[in-house]
């Protein structure tokens, strides 16, 4: 039976030839369906609506000094410095506790100077998809991109990513969630250089140890780092989120976990959670590909199914102090947040 006026106005006069006693029983099954298709309706209606707010939340910032946007407005970029790719301006404003400077050796390929008297490559990427031009990408292209740039397929990528194609996938800033699917390997931040990454942090757990500082999150303790001022930046988080939205509380308290040293399950790839700067939070509300895989299965066009039950008002305080979304991710994570201010950051 499906959900039709219609169908419902057929049914008065198929009705008329029952028996009495029959009629008023089937109507009221009919009545019934009806009313719950409507509600159904309703329902999904009220859902876009909500996921079409503006990202502009109601909640002022508790410490707006630590808004990435604040972190734009306060650093002055050399005359040099201004001439550098866009990308690696983002990277000069987001790490500007660990990088010194970037210069340029040639056409789009430079060095990046860092305050530890560490230097890392870099080269500005030759092509950035956002969300819509990398859903356009046919399979063909797709592989013939990862060839392109030098990889075997989306796994090589992963594994030996540079500076290069951190910044391939734009990272989505809409005012709106996903809502069905997102594009087969739309990864934006899962592309990292690990490198990179361990030269500003810390080469191994005892290097990331001694920047290591306890926050208070709900009831628990939580061991972050300070650099970048992410524990102040997690902390302002958690102020914003109890203030503003203790409704959705179930959601971001507890934490299941930040700083821990280790691996990705099934990889060689350090996960960001090694450097004491990502949180994970709401696993018993949240979706992982796995596990959306498990319950699921692939659709139709052989795609991970996506899944999420996490409101847009947890995710957008997150990404205003710098963190991004394992949830805009085609092997999402709904309940992994990093902190990666240079996919953030406007600066072109």
């Amino acid at each position: 039976m499906y959900c039709s006026p219609v169908g419902l106005k057929n049914f008065k006069k198929r009705s008329s030839k029952m028996q009495t006693k029959n009629i008023k029983r089937q109507y009221n099954l009919h009545i019934n369906w009806y009313l719950r298709c409507l509600s159904f309706y309703f329902l999904n209606s009220l859902l876009s609506i909500q996921l079409s707010f503006s990202q502009n939340i109601d909640c002022p910032s508790s410490h707006p000094e630590l808004l990435i946007t604040s972190s734009s407005l306060q650093y002055s970029l050399t005359p040099e410095e201004s001439k550098l790719p866009p990308v690696i301006r983002a990277l000069l404003i987001a790490y500007q506790d660990s990088i010194e400077t970037a210069m340029t050796l040639e056409n789009s390929k430079g060095i990046l100077r860092l305050k530890n008297n560490l230097e890392h490559p870099w080269s500005s990427p030759q092509h950035r998809f956002n969300l819509q031009t990398w859903r356009s990408l046919s399979k063909q292209q797709q592989t013939k991109l990862w060839q392109n740039l030098g990889f075997k397929n989306f796994e090589h990528a992963l594994n030996k990513a540079t500076l290069s194609e951190q910044f391939l996938q734009i990272y989505p800033k809409h005012n709106t969630l996903p809502k069905t699917f997102l594009p087969k390997n739309f990864e934006p931040g899962r592309l990292r250089d690990e490198v990179f990454f361990k030269k500003i942090y810390g080469m191994s757990k005892a290097e990331v140890a001694k920047s290591l500082r306890t926050i208070h999150w709900g009831k628990q303790r939580l061991k972050v780092t300070s650099l970048h001022q992410i524990d102040k930046r997690l902390s302002a988080i958690h102020k914003d989120l109890k203030r503003c939205f203790k409704r959705f509380k179930r959601y971001y308290e507890p934490s299941a976990g930040t700083f821990h040293w280790r691996m990705i399950k099934g990889t060689s790839r350090l996960s960001v959670h090694s450097f004491g700067a990502a949180i994970d939070i709401g696993v018993k509300y949240s979706n992982y590909w796995k596990w959306t895989l498990k319950v699921y299965g692939v659709d139709r066009q052989g795609l991970i199914p996506y899944k999420n039950n996490f409101p847009w008002q947890i995710v957008k305080v997150f990404e205003r102090y710098g963190f991004i979304w394992g949830g805009w991710w085609y092997h999402h994570d709904t309940m992994h947040f990093e902190y990666r201010p240079e996919l953030l950051i406007d600066i072109d």
